[in-house]
């Protein structure tokens, strides 16, 4: 989301394959985020349905000393799988990889394109479903429905050439 677009398209115009499908994902941000939310929950809902019982596997042994505590082991594998899947998906599966693609857009954006590319290809019936009923429910509150379009105001670029000024990036 954050890769310059120009340098994304000086790349294509370079020849490169995985600018074209980068270009490609800027071009239609929208579609871009929403399979990309897709594939998110996908991940999630199977780090959960795997984890929960790796989680069981890994504290029935520890609770062989308190053969009591075998009863309430549903509800004290739910507690702690929960908390240990939701941990591992947002700082493995969410914070580390946004940091790293932060740090590095362009970089990014071309070593994801062709994986990215496949799966918004293999998702996009069920992504157009899921865009088709969210353009609905914002018709129906009266909330426009826009394409996702960043575009710089006179002020936007001023204050971005005074902060790359500032932080040196300008000399």
């Amino acid at each position: 989301v954050r890769a310059r677009r120009t340098k994304i398209e000086q790349l294509t115009k370079d020849g490169n394959v995985d600018a074209k499908l980068a270009l490609k994902a800027l071009e239609d941000m929208n579609f871009f985020i929403a399979a990309v939310q897709v594939g998110v929950t996908i991940a999630s809902i199977g780090i959960g349905w795997f984890g929960s019982p790796t989680i069981e596997m890994m504290l029935k042994p520890l609770l062989d000393d308190f053969p009591q505590a075998h009863a309430y082991l549903a509800p004290i594998t739910a507690v702690v799988a929960f908390l240990v899947v939701t941990f591992l998906h947002v700082v493995i599966g969410e914070q580390v990889p946004k940091c790293i693609a932060l740090q590095y857009p362009e970089k990014i954006s071309l070593y994801v394109a062709k994986p990215m590319d496949l799966f918004m290809n293999i998702s996009k019936p069920f992504v157009w479903v899921l865009n088709v009923a969210c353009n609905a429910i914002l018709k129906l509150f009266k909330v426009p429905v826009n394409s996702a379009r960043v575009v710089h105001t006179i002020e936007d670029l001023d204050l971005l050439v005074d902060t790359s000024y500032d932080e040196g990036v300008l000399n």
